[in-house]
């Protein structure tokens, strides 16, 4: 487990981000997701403006030199709304006021090149990681991912409730999902370790945002 958290590389305490030297990654934002949750009828406004400024205090705790957004940044696809459209322009250009900004392009990033110019494909490279979304096959280790939103059942005795966790292994790194509105999926069950990167794995250990070991879970 130690091996990846190791010299330059570090979880934010409390945050789904993790730092690379001075290089800020983060995944699964899904900017415009309220278009979806009122198609199923739930009217809420104003989360992505909420996921923005939380990045803004992300940004001032962290005081990165460049932001790598692993992934799905925005969420409606095929299409994508002018409010979205804005949300996207607005978060980069907060980055931008940090450092650079890249977009790796995950499976909700269709067309993003339409509204950004900070898009660098479907797999970056930054020092000895390979970072990628992880809804493409990856052959390269170790690797960063985002994709799979682990979440883990704590017990509260009565009952069991979802918490946002880190997965790791000796090759991989799986980011939990930077959406606030996004806890995730219960990563006690392999079928949803989404996508072919993380079904690639057998074993994970999980620890919680603020680096307590939970255990591990296992195929």
């Amino acid at each position: 487990m130690g091996n990846l958290l190791s010299g330059n590389v570090r979880f934010v305490e409390g945050w789904p981000a993790l730092l690379i030297k001075k290089t800020l990654v983060i995944a699964d934002v899904h900017l415009g997701i309220e278009k979806e949750l009122w198609k199923e009828g739930i009217l809420v406004s104003g989360l992505s403006r909420m996921a923005i400024e939380r990045f803004r205090e992300l940004l001032e705790l962290t005081k990165p030199k460049k932001i790598i957004v692993n992934g799905d940044l925005r969420h409606n696809i095929p299409v994508f709304t002018a409010k979205e459209a804005r949300a996207v322009k607005d978060f980069v250009e907060l980055g931008e006021t940090y450092g650079r900004v890249l977009v790796v392009k995950g499976n909700h990033d269709g067309d993003i090149e339409k509204i950004i110019d900070n898009v660098v494909g479907s797999i970056h490279r930054e020092g000895k990681f390979y970072i990628t979304h992880g809804h493409v096959r990856l052959d390269h280790r170790p690797a960063i991912i985002g994709h799979v939103h682990p979440a883990f059942p704590i017990d509260l005795h009565f009952k069991k409730e979802l918490t946002k966790v880190w997965l790791l292994n000796e090759n991989l790194i799986v980011l939990p999902a930077f959406s606030p509105f996004i806890t995730g999926n219960d990563v006690t069950n392999p079928e949803n370790w989404l996508g072919p990167v993380a079904r690639r794995e057998n074993h994970f250990d999980v620890l919680t945002l603020d680096g307590f070991y939970l255990g591990s879970v296992e195929k």
